[in-house]
């Protein structure tokens, strides 16, 4: 590196050679001695040599190869794009080549199973005929009410004494007393077995609850449960 100054022309300015780049640098200067000018622009040009020598460590080394940092992106880069190719290659394959998942249903046939399906059907139609009778009425309400003949409708099936009497009697061959029909009455589990067997075991149906009968159209329902139970 060498300076071509002169300090006759201190307004004009100094041409710096680095003789290590083929570069050339014409810098301006200031109004000092030739002395301090040479110093001033030997420290200028370190900085500037130093600051070139960084930026050109960026991209590459002097030996054209890229540096550590760079090849470091590089490798992250093509990660990401590789691990994206994957993720659109399995997606495309699990859409082309559906899984199909074969599940078989075991459905028990069994009498005991049929046996307790049509039960199940029986004891649905009593609550719909339970449920007509006591107008919102529970079991604990204790529901007693009087028809127009001065005859009393007791329990949440509205069961008149007579009537378990005679079902009990022709049903089950017991006699019972009206005191005991009364409490069968007021029982919804005793009140709802009866209901059950007079209308799929006698041939009155549901005609005992013949409004509620009538307004459910029972008569079809309880013929075609009694048709399938057969």
């Amino acid at each position: 590196m060498f300076f071509n100054s002169s300090a006759r022309y201190p307004h004009k300015p100094i041409t710096i050679l680095d003789t290590d780049k083929p570069s050339r640098y014409t810098l301006p200067i200031p109004q000092r001695t030739p002395t301090h000018v040479q110093n001033w622009y030997k420290k200028h040009l370190k900085i500037t040599s130093s600051t070139n020598q960084m930026n050109s460590n960026i991209t590459r080394n002097p030996n054209g190869q890229f540096t550590k940092r760079n090849r470091y992106i590089l490798r992250i880069t093509i990660f990401i794009i590789l691990s994206l190719a994957i993720l659109a290659l399995t997606h495309y394959y699990i859409i082309t080549h559906p899984t199909i998942i074969n599940t078989t249903t075991t459905v028990d046939t069994s009498p005991a199973m049929f046996a307790q399906k049509i039960d199940s059907l029986e004891k649905s139609v009593v609550e719909q005929v339970r449920a007509c009778e006591s107008n919102g009425h529970k079991e604990s309400d204790g529901l007693i009410i009087f028809d127009s003949n001065k005859i009393a409708s007791i329990g949440t099936l509205q069961f008149q004494t007579h009537t378990i009497i005679y079902y009990y009697k022709s049903l089950y061959h017991l006699t019972i007393t009206p005191k005991e029909a009364i409490i069968i009455a007021l029982d919804d589990a005793k009140a709802g077995e009866l209901a059950k067997d007079i209308m799929f075991t006698s041939p009155n149906l549901a005609n005992d609850w013949l409004n509620c009968s009538t307004r459910l159209s029972l008569t079809s329902t309880i013929q075609a449960i009694k048709k399938i139970s057969k």
